[in-house]
């Protein structure tokens, strides 16, 4: 989960900077810190989610982030040795434009920083939306069953409550609705000439309804894909099954794949799933393209020539 941060450039950035004593590993705690937050706040997020994908996707997102801080880290550390401070140099011949460059340079990183910052929006975003359904989850056909029909039964209850209105030229009365909000709605209607003299007018139930029919849709290709067989087939590194169950691209190795292979596999969205015993994720076309990826990448590994110690 961490990544390396170069001691020796943040010790020396520090001493362009200040005469007080680098503190040895000060700069890795510093960011450890940093990640076990982001860590701590994440496993709290995944509490809300619904979904072991929503779980993953919270995990690689917090993988990434340790990696890219760490790369700021390291790369803010080397900016800082562009340029020693004027307390170190003193006033006389100092490099100012130089120095001007360096502040530029820093401006520019610091717009990196935000953007990694932004994790925390990230992660709240996907635990709030895990409730969407994925093709991946396992009751993604019944929860998209139920989905259509609460949508069907709103594009019935729109059209009763309209045909209520054209009736009786008032809400009050109609079931299921309080005097108070009927009136509320009566005069939301006549206030309003995008109602078009109607509870719902008619983009409501034209939205509604080809929502309806995009929800169908695609339970009718989601029944079809999980329909199909599972296939697996063999490669020179590994078995790959493309699990249509589950909507997983596994890859099964004999024994622990090497540190390597672990970073290559990481590196195109590959995770450990110690459930399924397997390195997996989201069985998507952009998936088959990353395992086309990891084969030749580890194809010219293997080829490269081995350095003389």
């Amino acid at each position: 989960m961490y990544y390396k941060i170069n001691e020796e450039t943040a010790k020396r950035a520090k001493e362009m900077s200040s005469y007080d004593d680098y503190k040895e590993n000060s700069e890795t705690q510093g960011y450890k810190n940093t990640v076990d937050e982001i860590i701590s706040f994440a496993e709290e997020q995944k509490k809300r989610c619904r979904t072991e994908e929503a779980k993953e996707r919270i995990d690689n997102l917090v993988d990434k982030f340790s990696k890219n801080y760490a790369d700021w880290v390291n790369r803010y550390n080397e900016i800082k040795c562009y340029c020693p401070s004027i307390l170190i140099t003193g006033a006389g011949n100092f490099p100012i434009r130089k120095k001007q460059k360096q502040i530029d340079m820093l401006d520019n990183h610091m717009k990196k920083y935000n953007e990694i910052m932004n994790i925390e929006s990230k992660i709240r975003s996907i635990a709030n939306g895990s409730h969407i359904i994925k093709s991946s989850d396992d009751e993604a056909i019944t929860r998209l069953e139920e989905k259509i029909k609460a949508k069907e039964k709103c594009q019935q209850r729109m059209k009763e409550q309209n045909a209520y209105y054209r009736k009786h030229k008032t809400m009050v009365g109609y079931a299921d609705l309080d005097d108070e909000e009927a009136k509320r709605i009566d005069s939301q209607i006549k206030g309003d000439p995008l109602y078009h003299n109607t509870p719902n007018p008619p983009f409501y139930l034209s939205n509604n309804n080809q929502e309806i029919r995009r929800l169908k849709l695609r339970l009718e290709q989601l029944k079809k894909d999980k329909e199909e067989p599972t296939q697996e087939y063999k490669t020179k590194y590994f078995e790959v099954v493309e699990n249509k169950e589950l909507m997983r691209l596994q890859l099964i190795f004999e024994g622990i794949p090497d540190q390597k292979t672990r970073d290559i596999l990481k590196q195109y969205g590959f995770r450990w799933s110690p459930k399924n015993s397997c390195w997996q994720r989201q069985l998507t076309n952009n998936a088959k393209y990353a395992l086309k990826a990891i084969i030749k990448t580890l194809d010219e590994s293997k080829t490269e020539p081995e350095q003389d110690n």
